[in-house]
């Protein structure tokens, strides 16, 4: 009896069409369940992973942290201009970091001391700093931008929002913006902060109006606060989240935080006091009550490049036009500046910092230096003061 014959041609026919069809299937669940792992990765370790990569672009050499800026904002480096701002700082024994930026990229950096001397993390470009009173620019921007949206007027007086606040019916945003609205506060909210509701409520049963100031400059932060509660009842929403969707977001700013929700990624600097020869001496730990109560005018931890970019988006268009920009910072001091024949400028002091801008009226020249240490406050102003000579003219050579 014959044995049937073995139909081996029919069977590799299927076999050869089945292999690669599984290999595919093998390769796709394999990739797939990478992906998926990844994407599951902390947003950190994903960072992480970038900056392993051999085909990541160097730092350049100007700082040593300055990977964490934003490509675009690095310039080629102004031999006499980083030789000016090196030398006037470390002649004031500077503790910080300072930028100079011509035609809107940082063309000179000084970062010097510690961060954190505890940790051995020393100032760098990648550093944020209490900027204080400067935050009041940042106010004065979301103040304009709802004007431009036709919820507040510049004439809008103060009783329209808090009528409770004596003279409150001769008092307009314009003259809050200004510092020209006579009203006075001694010192900020004090005990634990509820929201920012109640420290309004508290402010105005501590704030006075002084006709004699009535129409004059007399700087008071408490215009600020109440032009941030302002922005709280025109548009349902926090200052905080305010400041973030529309500061913050839109620029997406990397290096910004509130002093309240500062975490280890935000490379904070720790602020410190002491006589010049051991500035170090005593650190100073925040009181988040406190840091609530400087609601609009003095919150938030910025970098100096995170900080030029923001000033410099109020300035050129980005986030109010530059016709609006001329009139929010109108005046000897408006909206968050003074100004000057051919720059504007703040100055912010607190919880033993201290930091200043001079920035060109189209923001894209400017000196930015924000310190850690209590004792540079005063002479950071005036280094600010001289560079400003060489920075601001146009005869400064350029590499």
């Amino acid at each position: 009896m014959k044995r049937p014959k073995k139909q081996t041609g029919k069977l590799l026919i299927p076999i050869a069409i089945f292999l690669p069809l599984l290999l595919v299937i093998v390769s796709w669940t394999a990739g797939r369940r990478y992906a998926i792992k990844r994407d599951n990765l902390p947003k950190q370790s994903i960072r992480a992973s970038v900056k392993a990569s051999p085909k990541q672009t160097p730092a350049p050499k100007i700082a040593p942290n300055q990977h964490q800026l934003s490509s675009h904002l690095m310039g080629p480096t102004n031999s006499e201009l980083q030789t000016k701002l090196v030398t006037s700082l470390r002649n004031i024994g500077f503790i910080g970091t300072g930028i100079i930026v011509k035609h809107g990229q940082i063309v000179a950096v000084s970062a010097n001391g510690f961060a954190n001397l505890t940790t051995n993390r020393r100032n760098g470009l990648d550093t944020t700093f209490n900027i204080n009173s400067m935050q009041k620019a940042i106010t004065g921007t979301l103040i304009m931008q709802q004007v431009v949206a036709g919820k507040i007027k510049l004439t809008d007086t103060l009783a329209k929002y808090y009528p409770d606040v004596s003279y409150s019916h001769s008092i307009t945003i314009r003259q809050m913006l200004n510092m020209t609205s006579g009203l006075t506060m001694g010192s900020m909210g004090t005990g634990p902060f509820v929201n920012d509701e109640m420290t309004i409520t508290q402010d105005i049963k501590r704030l006075q109006f002084n006709a004699n100031f009535y129409n004059k400059s007399n700087y008071q932060a408490v215009n600020y606060v109440l032009l941030a509660g302002i922005l709280e009842k025109v548009t349902g929403k926090s200052y905080h989240d305010l400041v973030m969707q529309r500061i913050v977001r839109r620029l997406k700013l990397a290096q910004t935080a509130f002093s309240y929700e500062l975490t280890d990624h935000d490379l904070a600097a720790t602020s410190y006091n002491g006589p010049r020869e051991a500035p170090y001496q005593k650190s100073l730990t925040l009181d988040l009550n406190q840091q609530h109560y400087e609601l609009g005018t003095g919150q938030i931890f910025m970098s100096v490049g995170d900080f030029y970019v923001t000033v410099r988006s109020m300035l050129d268009g980005t986030l109010i036009s530059k016709a609006d920009a001329n009139i929010l910072f109108a005046g000897n001091y408006g909206g968050g500046f003074y100004n000057r024949p051919q720059s504007k400028l703040a100055n912010g002091a607190g919880v033993y910092f201290g930091s200043t801008i001079h920035v060109s009226k189209d923001g894209q020249s400017g000196i930015i230096l924000m310190s850690n240490y209590a004792g540079d406050y005063n002479q950071l102003k005036l280094v600010a003061n001289e560079l400003e000579k060489v920075v601001f003219t146009p005869e400064t050579n350029h590499d």
